[in-house]
């Protein structure tokens, strides 16, 4: 596996994705659809997303779209 392979493959690693799709759910709660969602997860799983000069917060993954 090359350096670059497993660098991408290091889940602390920050990475790239655009918010293709975006739904409110409630006046506080929005559903997120990214261009590249995470690949492995479980419910219960968060990650920090960050917008770059706003900041960053903790988010559940709570379900598969593929699995809707």
């Amino acid at each position: 596996m090359s350096m670059a392979a497993s660098a991408s493959a290091d889940p602390m690693l920050p990475r790239p994705a655009r918010v293709v799709r975006r739904r409110r759910e409630a006046p506080d709660v929005w559903t997120l659809e990214l261009d590249d969602p995470p690949r492995a997860f479980v419910p219960g799983q968060f990650n920090m997303l960050s917008a770059f000069g706003v900041g960053e917060i903790p988010v559940s993954l709570s379900g598969d779209a593929v699995d809707a």
